[in-house]
């Protein structure tokens, strides 16, 4: 798709024709990752997923079509439709100028959490049983999050990739308000982070 100029639409008799460049410009909204799975697009299209199953449950985002080969990792930030080498599905980020999901190893049990951890949006948990992951104190996820003032949220997509259940405990300073922290195997849970004062967090699951 060769990006068309930006054009204002009017109403009228003798307009000229809509080229397809100019549909394949417009965003793609209301789809789910089985929707983008089995839908293949051109160069620089744009969808907009609402959520991974459903509406809003951590996994809404803008997607860009690109060329060449990706690893399909569930939406994360790469969508391969089924049977296309050719191209993927990449996710934009609209709050970092850089994006890592991160990782926790429960190889060895229980986890003290960094700030890095549960900042930069994505976090997966794996390699353990039932481990007890510990978030970081308020004051070091406060100090990562620059620019967030009081009254700042940001969202946490955990993914448990463990053997069996895994419970989110409080860091110093830190609240957890909500259902249960605990995760069983084999699911995610959106969280939001909220900065409280400028020496508390309360988590909200």
């Amino acid at each position: 798709m060769t990006v068309p100029s930006p054009t204002v639409a009017t109403t009228g008799t003798g307009a000229a024709a809509i080229t397809a460049d100019n549909f394949n410009s417009y965003q793609i909204g209301g789809m789910k990752l089985a929707d983008a799975r089995g839908f293949s697009g051109v160069q620089n299209q744009t969808i907009y997923l609402v959520g991974y199953s459903a509406n809003n449950d951590g996994g809404q985002g803008n997607f860009v079509w690109t060329l060449g080969t990706g690893t399909d990792d569930g939406g994360i930030t790469t969508i391969v439709p089924t049977g296309n080498t050719s191209g993927y599905w990449a996710r934009t980020n609209t709050y970092h100028n850089s994006y890592t999901p991160q990782t926790v190893d429960n190889t060895s049990g229980n986890v003290t959490m960094t700030a890095a951890n549960v900042t930069n949006e994505v976090l997966i948990c794996k390699n353990g049983s039932t481990p007890t992951n510990t978030f970081p104190s308020a004051a070091s996820i406060i100090s990562s999050m620059a620019g967030m003032q009081v009254g700042s949220i940001r969202d946490l997509l955990i993914i448990n990739e463990n053997s069996g259940t895994m419970t989110l405990a409080a860091g110093t300073g830190v609240t957890l308000t909500g259902n249960t922290f605990t995760m069983a195997t084999a699911t995610q849970r959106l969280f939001k982070i909220f900065i409280a004062s400028s020496t508390t967090v309360t988590v909200y699951g």
